[in-house]
């Protein structure tokens, strides 16, 4: 700051105003310095951010991709998932049909084999009086014939 109404003996003192002069220019010049040394930290540190933020862009599109990808990997497995209930309601279907035939089945089988040792004790019988027929009349071609085939089904 120039003092224009200072006096000095009618002059200017120029070496004060110098001095002043080059004290404020220095203040200024370290102010200078500070605020470009904070503007280079802000655009590095503004660099950092962009190249994360740019970075994390890609990240979304990585996951986008990644979602998306995912999103038709789960539809494909609800569709198999459906799929597979179906088959697995027609093999219960299947199943209880099955049951139901061998409970059937087991029935006519016991039911058989009652009807079967009825027919094995009247085979036994029937080769009980065969037998007899033939220690009676011994060249009988009828009881000799029913003796044949009474031995092929295994009776004796």
């Amino acid at each position: 700051m120039i003092h224009e109404d200072e006096d000095f003996g009618g002059q200017r003192d120029y070496k004060a105003e110098l001095h002043h002069c080059k004290a404020e220019l220095e203040s200024h010049q370290t102010n200078l310095k500070q605020r470009r040394e904070a503007l280079g930290f802000v655009r590095t540190e503004v660099k950092k951010i962009k190249a994360e933020r740019d970075s994390l862009i890609d990240d979304i599109a990585v996951l986008r991709a990644n979602n998306e990808r995912l999103e038709e990997e789960n539809k494909n497995l609800k569709d198999k998932e459906f799929k597979l209930i179906m088959e697995n309601n027609d093999l219960i279907t299947i199943s209880s049909a099955i049951e139901q035939a061998d409970d059937y089945l087991r029935g006519e089988i016991e039911r058989l084999e009652r009807e079967n040792e009825k027919y094995i004790k009247l085979l036994k019988e029937f080769n009980n009086l065969i037998n007899y027929k033939l220690d009676i009349h011994p060249g009988s071609d009828v009881y000799m014939y029913y003796r044949s085939e009474l031995n092929k089904l295994g009776v004796k």
